[in-house]
């Protein structure tokens, strides 16, 4: 209940108990005694006082039972009672359906409670901007009136409002900066096929990421899942592969899912996932394995041939393997040898087992060549990495750390097990430069290390902040090309900070990161 609604109901208590003479904290508590011997909970409130308004004003309309996703109808069920975990609205989810809900829609709740979450909105504003919209209850009345609910981002429209009726601008972000009480967001209860309660939370991500391997599995067994449960697979004998087909789950639900091809190492299976974006990037690979499948005989020859791999071995820090190795530097040289790219693929993954086919002599033609090209950029890489990564571990003193960690948390994020095939090939080409513009920060960071630490904190800041909403994007499915690229624009922006001489492949400065970053 709002403070106008709180000091309403009281002036009217008060008025019915004749009260209206006490104006002082003393009188009030004398008043109070005689009041409680005749009624002890005289200034109690009832369950109806707290609703705000009569049971003739709970309509369907601002209380539906229902919300449609997919047009499937989902219920929704009401508790008010502020001890409650399940306090506010509770959406029951199908786990079919998890991944798909409209995120934006949930922030709306329902039309009846709207009005309190704006309030709490607007309230929960830092001071400098809340003075701007005061008197609060006739800014939200005004939204509420205008607004097209459940349509487009809440706190967008909110910010658009507000800006018509006050001139004054605000960047829809800072409402997320709110902290709301729990019943201002939806509360999701995800169910199983039997109607039993899989996970309950206000947070879909949360939710998302706990559940999202039981949605997978559900996948496997659902109508005409059986059809790509193929295991142990070495040669395309399974038909087509759609990006996307139509599932039947329990009750009648149907949902997408997304063949993959899963490298297995020996094999590949074929499976059912239920994020287009996880079976790109795991098809891809897949993809890569069952052509190295397809020309074993060619494969044991290209790997005797393969340049300095145990000397790559021996300066990777323990990176990998020999087998490994060899194995990451076949798989990558594939990719480049098809065209696929993780990234948006430079050309189409092939769907049909006739151009799977009909690629295979093209990628048997070109991949002696780019396996061995690879082997030894990949032994130029790692006598770079080598070195910097002696100095790294050498003797520093305390006033370096936080440069020396920041060099080693790119490190990290560059060179990993498996870079080689995750990383897109135009991509691998700069790493050369990317090291060098470290080797040169290394030279003469402790010139200027005031600087170089506030720079590498703005750095870690960027990262972090791009990490959120790319993992955010995943959650949901799909990742925005340039939010792929934002995370090479950030390799950039170091080149440019501390190898200017070196250049960079586009314009990039700190303005510009942060509004593409603003952007998503």
């Amino acid at each position: 209940m709002d403070e106008e609604r709180l000091t309403e109901f009281y002036k009217a208590r008060f008025a019915r108990l004749k009260g209206e003479h006490v104006v002082s904290g003393k009188g009030f508590e004398y008043w109070r005694r005689q009041v409680e011997k005749v009624d002890p909970k005289a200034l109690f409130m009832t369950e109806d006082d707290i609703l705000q308004r009569s049971a003739d004003h709970i309509t369907y309309a601002e209380y539906p039972d229902k919300l449609f996703v997919n047009a499937m109808p989902l219920a929704l069920t009401y508790h008010f009672d502020p001890s409650s975990d399940d306090d506010g609205v509770t959406l029951d989810v199908p786990l079919g359906l998890l991944k798909t809900l409209p995120l934006e829609r949930l922030e709306w709740l329902v039309p009846g409670m709207l009005a309190e979450k704006v309030t709490a909105l607007l309230k929960g504003l830092p001071k400098a901007l809340r003075k701007n919209f005061v008197p609060v209850p006739d800014y939200v009345q005004a939204f509420c009136d205008a607004c097209e609910f459940g349509v487009g981002d809440l706190h967008e429209q909110l910010a658009h409002r507000l800006l018509r009726m006050t001139g004054v601008r605000l960047d829809p972000k800072v409402f997320k900066e709110v902290e709301l009480d729990a019943h201002h967001q939806m509360r999701l209860r995800v169910l199983g096929e039997a109607a039993q309660i899989l996970g309950v939370g206000r947070s879909w991500q949360k939710l998302h990421s706990q559940l999202s391997h039981l949605a997978d599995a559900a996948l496997q067994e659902a109508r005409p899942a059986q059809a790509w449960g193929k295991k142990e697979l070495t040669s395309w004998d399974f038909g087509d592969l759609p990006e996307s087909i139509l599932i039947e789950q329990g009750h009648g639900l149907k949902v997408d899912a997304y063949p993959a091809l899963v490298d297995q190492g020996s094999h590949v299976d074929l499976v059912l996932l239920s994020r287009l974006s996880e079976s790109q990037q795991v098809t891809v690979r897949g993809m890569a394995r069952l052509y190295v499948l397809m020309l074993r005989d060619d494969v044991k020859t290209i790997k005797r041939n393969l340049l300095k791999v145990n000397e790559s071995v021996l300066l990777s820090n323990k990176m990998w393997d020999v087998k490994t190795l060899e194995d990451e530097i076949l798989l990558s040289a594939v990719m480049k040898a098809a065209g696929l790219n993780i990234e948006g693929y430079a050309d189409p993954i092939p769907r049909t087992q006739t151009k799977f086919l009909d690629s295979v002599q093209k990628v048997k033609v070109n991949l002696s060549q780019c396996a061995i090209g690879l082997s030894q950029q990949v032994y130029d890489l790692m006598n770079v990495y080598h070195r910097i990564n002696k100095v790294l571990n050498g003797k520093v003193g305390l006033d370096t750390i936080i440069v020396l960690n920041d060099i080693k948390q790119q490190l990290s994020h560059l060179f990993y097990k498996c870079f080689l095939t995750e990383v897109p090939g135009i991509y691998l080409e700069y790493y050369p430069r990317y090291c060098k513009a470290i080797e040169l920060r290394l030279e003469k960071f402790t010139r200027e290390l005031r600087q170089q630490n506030l720079w590498s904190e703005q750095l870690t800041n960027f990262w972090k902040l791009w990490q959120q909403k790319y993992e955010r994007n995943l959650d949901l499915g799909t990742v925005p090309a340039g939010l792929d690229a934002y995370r090479w624009l950030i390799e950039e922006y170091r080149v440019s900070l501390f190898a200017q001489q070196l250049g960079t492949k586009q314009t990039v400065s700190e303005k510009k990161l942060k509004k593409i970053l603003a952007d998503f």
